[in-house]
C-alpha cells in the first residue's frame, strides 16, 4: 500500500485532526507565544468541522478537497488566516498608553 493511499485514509478522519489540534495547543500552552501553534490548532479544528460535515452530508462534497495534499493546503490556508487575524488583534491591543514610555 503507498503512502498516499494511507495518508488518504488518515487525514479524513475528522478524530485525526482533533488530536492533531489538541497536541498542537499543549505545546501552545508550554510555549505560549500565540504565533505559531495556536494558528495551527485552531485550523486544525476548522479542518475537522469540515472533513466531519462532509462525512454526514452536511455539506455539498465538492466542496471538501478530493486529496490529502489539499486537505493540507486548506489546513495551512486556515492557519495563514488565523495568523493574520490574530496579529492584528495583537497590535490593536498595543495602541493603549503605555505608562512606562517616556
Amino acid at each position: 500500500m503507498g503512502i498516499h493511499l494511507v495518508l488518504n485514509y488518515w487525514l479524513y478522519l475528522p478524530k485525526v485532526w482533533i488530536i492533531l489540534a489538541l497536541l498542537l495547543l499543549a505545546l501552545e500552552m508550554t510555549d505560549g507565544s500565540a504565533f505559531f501553534f495556536l494558528p495551527l490548532s485552531i485550523s486544525a479544528l476548522c479542518v475537522a468541522v469540515i472533513v466531519f460535515a462532509a462525512g454526514r452530508g452536511l455539506i455539498p462534497f465538492w466542496l471538501t478537497p478530493n486529496a490529502w495534499y489539499w486537505l493540507l493546503a486548506w489546513w495551512i490556508g486556515i492557519a495563514i488566516v488565523v495568523s493574520y487575524v490574530l496579529a492584528r488583534r495583537r497590535k490593536g491591543s498595543a495602541s493603549e498608553v503605555d505608562i512606562n514610555k517616556y
